[in-house]
């Protein structure tokens, strides 16, 4: 289809900045004195870009005047850098009137960055069916390139697609710009990331495990540095990323007409340019020449002009045959095929229909809402296909009673036991319909979680799966609400909603007949059907339930944090002096190392500032007092603003609890992850961390909860599945694993092995799980890599069959094209033939670790699948309210303790027949750190 237009949208400051700091030595000024050098660049630039890229449509982006909500979430932000200079900010006024005189927008939203304006623009562009160019040397911008976004570098000539973002960054997709800024950082922006890991490491990270959320869900299972880094910053990581994360949903009234680009009004745009002396602006435009000021003429030189043939091949290159769309194939929409749509909006309508449903063995489901939030945002109405192509939709009243009413007739097809219902992501139906006291019963399947399983590195969206697997592109909603901040569902007429819902059924009823004979195929039916399947109800019963906060516990800690970090700014100004902003780094670094000089041979950043990671600080903390009290502070900092402040806001002032949800497509491994709070990273290390869980609490007097956690279910999972007799002995025995390895390598008695030994041997049997290198365990260790890999070899040696085995499936999946687990469990491995050795080593470890970790994923879904029967079974008033890795948690009435402390061991334990047991340890009390 060809593109309705191209919008380019513009981040006016960096070419500004450019401008000012291109013309320092020489600046440009007019005849009155006014420096217009970021002028002359910039309206050098837009001409430029306007001539080579021909947009249709065109907007600037600036700053606002005021706090952002980013300043707002954390006042670090941008805390380092200095005052704007005058004649820039006297620029931006500048700019605003060229902007005016020619025609063309210069916007910026109060609380919002210009970066927010460009993402809100170029999501509406797409959204429309525009091209959209992004103009912006930043690099953040690169998380908005897509199939329809192009990032253009106009300092550099570059104009980007998806390929050269990914290429230029060591990415594999450029959403992954979000994960990479959060983990790296960006000391620009002040944006802390995770200390230690830089750029490179940052890339490699999400080489290996894919996305951010898959790295932090095992961030507790990842030895060495950068894990131990990775689990005291989880907060941290959390925050950058929604520092760095671009707003697509801006609230601002602007019509497309008003971006048109249209021939300029000579007579409104000739006397700004004359007024700022734009001398080779006005020769291009055919104005004239005014007159010259010294090195006006270098000034329009130093403009640099895009080159079209790059820009040809930066277009092409974006290519990947991931869809029938880019493979050449023609993708469909609703106009190119025969379907049927009807409204089902009077009692008759909706009476006929239930009957058609009671007949039917197969129905696709479907709600749509004025929100993603089933507990809080209203049903709107529910479609319903039948056969391909023909599907109704039943739009509801507003008041949940007259709702009810509506969907009566549906209760006898709502509660068969015989017919099957599917959806894309059922269990957020399925809360929809819970809310209106409707259960779906009978065989329930998701055409999501089909297309998980088999392609668990890909995205499960409805919209990119239909065109990933049916060639077929879905009516986008933005043409319904546009953003979804102006106007939501329940505002349109139901003749509006008619396609667009009854679609969304149609595709998923499509969408499981296309997947099932492939997963079946695959041999992963038997885990859809027993595990992943029916693991959506008991997910969707822990996120109904909740988890209970201790309000006053909670506001009591945060109190003496607050006093605790006020103790600490104390201390540190009585050494700093009132001078040193806490919050910016680069003030920090200059006092530690320029004034106190901690560390003469400390070198700055490639930005100029010093180091003040926790890294570095650690290294130093026995050089001065402050050090420590700079940890501590920022720690306080860290654990306020992420949990003890931000905890109270999920709270649902319905029951008063926390309704976290659960993610069951979002990782590559199988892991679950949760969101909304994010529960699966409360801290547990520190003391001040412990103090977090202990505010999650039993539901009340006669209740407590119960913690049961796997023990080294991954290293039980590596010995049974290399046959590696020995480790398979030890844990039928009982032995510490770590401290019997340690006392064969060391050569020293079991009963003498020493906490270091232990320790060490305990980083390398983890380490073997994920195929670690004796240059990372010797980074781990921070012992001589030689020292290293002797232990590797000793371990391998002691367990010869832990290396056949690494070997073996790393063959294995090369010849498959993917890795899987004990149950088939599929994880795509395109990398394990790269030519690049880099690349395919990293795609090595991920095929040792996959079956290992996912096989540990799939046995914790499966016992929770098994427990919540046995709960019905047995009519028990326990309720499972979160998983957390290995860890089970429950909420459990004290007379039930006796009766469920043994039933959940029990299946949990024998969940699964391995050469090994596995352990599992439970623990009681009424928080959740006395239960663990």
């Amino acid at each position: 289809m060809e593109p309705k237009g191209k919008l380019l949208v513009i981040d006016l400051m960096p070419i500004l900045y450019r401008g000012y700091f291109v013309f320092l030595n020489n600046p440009r000024r007019t005849v009155s004195g006014v420096n217009t050098s970021s002028l002359v660049l910039f309206a050098g630039t837009l001409e430029q870009m306007i001539r080579e890229l021909r947009p249709t449509h065109l907007a600037v982006a600036a700053e606002s005047k005021g706090p952002t909500f980013r300043h707002k979430l954390y006042p670090a932000y941008k805390a380092q850098r200095e005052k704007m200079p005058e004649d820039i900010a006297a620029a931006i006024g500048q700019s605003e009137e060229l902007l005016q005189a020619w025609g063309f927008r210069q916007l910026s939203v109060e609380g919002y960055e210009a970066d927010d304006v460009l993402g809100t623009l170029a999501a509406r562009g797409v959204a429309e069916g525009f091209e959209v160019v992004v103009a912006s040397p930043d690099k953040d911008l690169g998380q908005l390139v897509g199939p329809q976004v192009k990032l253009f570098r106009p300092g550099e000539n570059q104009l980007l697609g998806e390929a050269e973002v990914c290429s230029q960054w060591h990415i594999a997709r450029s959403a992954q710009m979000i994960d990479y800024l959060a983990l790296a950082g960006d000391s620009s922006d002040n944006i802390p990331g995770v200390p230690g890991v830089g750029p490179k490491m940052a890339a490699r990270l999400l080489e290996e495990y894919g996305s951010l959320d898959n790295l932090l869900a095992r961030s507790g299972e990842i030895p060495g540095v950068v894990g131990r880094r990775l689990r005291e910053n989880l907060d941290t990581v959390e925050l950058s990323r929604q520092l760095v994360t671009i707003v697509r949903d801006v609230p601002m009234a602007v019509a497309w007409d008003e971006l048109a680009v249209r021939p300029p009004n000579m007579e409104a745009l000739a006397p700004v340019l004359r007024k700022y002396e734009l001398r080779q602006l006005c020769v291009r435009l055919g104005l004239g020449v005014a007159p010259e000021p010294a090195g006006c003429e270098s000034g329009s030189k130093a403009v640099q002009t895009p080159d079209p043939a790059g820009c040809e091949s930066g277009s092409k290159a974006v290519q990947t045959p991931e869809t029938p769309q880019e493979s050449g194939q023609p993708v469909k929409t609703l106009a190119d095929v025969p379907h049927d749509y009807r409204l089902a909006d009077t009692p008759e309508k909706r009476q006929s229909l239930a009957e058609i449903l009671l007949r039917a063995e197969l129905v696709a489901v479907d709600t749509e809402t004025t929100g993603l939030h089933p507990r809080a945002d209203r049903a709107v109405g529910c479609s319903f296909a039948v056969a391909p192509g023909q599907a109704w939709y039943v739009p509801l009243p507003e008041e949940i009673e007259a709702q009810r009413a509506a969907l009566a007739p549906f209760l006898p097809f709502f509660e068969s036991e015989t017919i099957a219902k599917v959806g894309h992501n059922l269990k957020f139906d399925r809360a929809v319909f819970a809310r209106l006291g409707i259960e779906l019963r009978g065989p329930l399947h998701d055409s999501m979680l089909a297309h998980y399983l088999l392609e668990a590195t890909d995205r499960h969206d409805l919209d990119h799966v239909a065109r990933a697997v049916l060639g077929y592109e879905t009516i986008p909603i933005s043409r319904l609400i546009g953003n979804g901040k102006e106007k939501t569902m329940d505002a349109l007429p139901p003749e509006e909603i008619l396609d667009y819902a009854a679609e969304d059924a149609d595709i998923s009823l499509r969408l499981w007949l296309a997947l099932r004979p492939k997963v079946e195929e695959a041999g992963l039916l038997k885990l859809l059907e027993t595990c992943e399947e029916p693991l959506a109800g008991v997910l969707l019963e822990m996120e109904e339930t909740g988890v209970l906060l201790d309000l006053p516990a909670l506001r009591r800690f945060r109190h003496e944090l607050e006093g605790e970090i006020l103790r600490l700014e104390l201390a540190i100004r009585d050494i700093t002096g009132a001078g040193v902003n806490l919050a910016s780094p680069r003030q920090v670094g200059e006092f530690l190392f320029g004034q106190l000089q901690i560390d003469p041979a400390v070198k700055r950043t490639p930005r100029g500032q010093y180091p003040t990671n926790e890294e570095t600080l650690l290294k130093l903390r026995d050089r001065h007092p402050i050090i420590d009290l700079l940890l501590d502070w920022r720690a306080c900092n860290k654990l306020k603003n992420t949990y003890v402040d931000k905890l109270p806001e999920h709270i649902d002032p319905a029951d008063g609890r926390i309704h976290t949800t659960f993610n069951q497509s979002f990782t590559d491994t199988g892991r679950l992850s949760s969101s909304n709070p994010n529960l699966q990273n409360v801290p547990v290390r520190s003391d001040r961390g412990q103090r977090i869980r202990a505010a999650f609490v039993a539901r009340g007097p006669g209740w407590t909860l119960l913690s049961a956690d796997y023990s080294q279910v991954e290293l039980r999972l590596i010995a049974a599945m290399s046959g590696e007799t020995r480790m398979i002995d030890a844990f039928k025995l009982g032995e510490d694993i770590h401290a019997q390895t340690a006392s064969v390598i060391f050569n020293t008695p079991l009963e003498s092995v020493s906490a270091a030994q232990r320790s060490r041997c305990k980083m390398v049997n983890f380490g073997i799980i994920y195929g670690i290198s004796a240059f990372g365990l010797a980074s781990r260790l921070r012992i001589p890599r030689k020292d290293a890999q002797q232990l590797i070899d000793a371990t391998f040696a002691h367990y010869p069959r832990l290396k056949e085995y690494m070997a073996r499936t790393v063959e294995e999946a090369r010849a498959r094209g993917y890795a899987q687990t004990l149950f088939g469990r599929r994880r795509t491995l395109p990398d394990l033939v790269s030519r690049n050795v880099t690349t395919r080593n990293a795609a090595e470890r991920i095929a040792i670790n996959m079956p290992i970790q996912g096989s540990a994923a799939d046995i914790i879904k499966f016992a929770m699948v098994r427990i919540q029967s046995l709960l019905r079974e047995r009519a028990l008033r326990t309720r499972m309210i979160l998983q957390i890795h290995d860890e089970l948690l429950f909420d459990v009435p004290e007379d039930e303790v006796a009766v469920v402390s043994p039933l959940v061991r029990e299946a949990m334990e024998h969940v699964v027949d391995l050469a090994v047991p596995l352990a599992v340890s439970i623990g009681t009390g009424t928080n959740w750190l006395d239960a663990h």
